[in-house]
């Protein structure tokens, strides 16, 4: 859900009530995404990932996004919440699915 209320929010207008009605609920989707995978750790034999570096970064950067747009520099809140949509869900995919690891097993194993 979270992937595809980013890319509607990457296409539409800014500002307007929809990108803020929608932005809100993007932000508590990502939220409880990031804050979820905290708790995955059994597929590294108890122990936290790479991935969750990414978690943190998310952690740290989303509540920087949404301050950084209430103070309206519309600037820092871009490019925070681009390099969280852009960064957070790309890159991840692409770790998530790399040969060996159980997003790979499940799809092509």
């Amino acid at each position: 859900a979270a992937l595809v209320l980013g890319a509607v929010l990457m296409g539409v207008r800014k500002g307007r009530t929809f990108h803020r009605l929608a932005g809100w609920t993007w932000v508590a989707l990502v939220s409880v995404t990031a804050g979820a995978t905290l708790f995955i750790s059994g597929l590294n034999h108890g122990s936290w990932s790479l991935l969750h570096l990414l978690t943190a970064w998310t952690l740290i950067f989303l509540p920087l996004a949404v301050l950084a747009a209430r103070r309206h520099n519309v600037t820092r809140h871009r490019r925070h919440m681009m390099g969280l949509f852009y960064g957070g869900f790309a890159i991840n995919i692409f770790i998530a699915f790399m040969p060996g690891r159980a997003l790979w097993v499940m799809f092509f194993g």
